[in-house]
């Protein structure tokens, strides 16, 4: 029997009830792609997230509420949301760890905006306040649209690992987020934008695979193909 690789998944947090927790669809979607998915704790020590790394054959970052400005060198606008400081100090370690060791690792929405924070960028903090005239795309379907349904659409530059997986310039995507990348860190670029400018993808630039997507394909997988596709090239990378 082939062995599957072990991804780990980084867990939400519940701010009424105080506890972690991961949606099933991101489990279900690792699965489905032929990976072994386990859930990673909410806080770790250095020494405890090098071991990780030194173990897991992956890492998937999932969605979940704002990021803390400070980490980024930003004073936070009264217009951002809710944050978890545990969980963004141990992802961004954990973003480090996963680098060092060379593992595979895929940011999911918030996912993508850890990893770009950890590697050296920034966020908008609010696209609606921050972007102004510029936005226009509904970046948060909530209320329209149930999330296994794209929203809206994003254009995918031709030389770039997201066009080799699909390969399609064009694609349709769902939408949850008020955040976004803004200053993109070394060592990624900006592969995917939605019709507006809002980026959508990032990957690396150099040996490491790193693929973060803004929308939720985790949440789309059973219903488009483009977004299993994400995960099965992700599992076969991390084999």
């Amino acid at each position: 029997m082939r062995k599957k690789p072990l991804i780990g998944v980084t867990p939400q947090y519940h701010l009424k009830e105080k506890f972690p927790y991961i949606e099933n669809v991101n489990l279900e979607a690792v699965a489905e792609a032929g990976g072994l998915p386990v859930m990673l704790p909410l806080a770790a020590s250095e020494d405890d997230l090098k071991q990780f790394a030194d173990t897991l054959d992956g890492v998937l970052f999932t969605g979940g509420w704002d990021i803390m400005p400070y980490l980024y060198g930003e004073a936070m606008l009264k217009e951002c949301g809710p944050q978890t400081p545990l969980r963004d100090e141990t992802e961004l370690s954990l973003v480090r760890a996963a680098v060092a060791a060379k593992l595979p690792v895929m940011g999911i929405c918030r996912g993508i905006q850890v990893v770009n924070i950890a590697l050296g960028g920034t966020l908008f903090q609010d696209i609606p306040s921050q972007c102004g005239a510029k936005n226009t795309v509904v970046h948060d379907q909530t209320g329209y649209l149930t999330s296994d349904y794209p929203s809206h659409k994003i254009r995918v530059e031709e030389d770039s690992v997201l066009h080799g997986i699909t390969g399609k310039k064009e694609m349709l995507v769902n939408s949850f987020h008020h955040q976004a990348v803004k200053d993109i860190a070394p060592g990624l670029r900006a592969t995917a934008w939605a019709e507006d400018g809002i980026i959508e993808a990032v990957e690396s630039a150099g040996s490491n695979f790193i693929l973060g997507v803004q929308w939720h394909p985790e949440r789309m997988f059973g219903r488009e193909r483009d977004a299993l596709m994400l995960f099965l090239d992700f599992i076969e990378r991390c084999r």
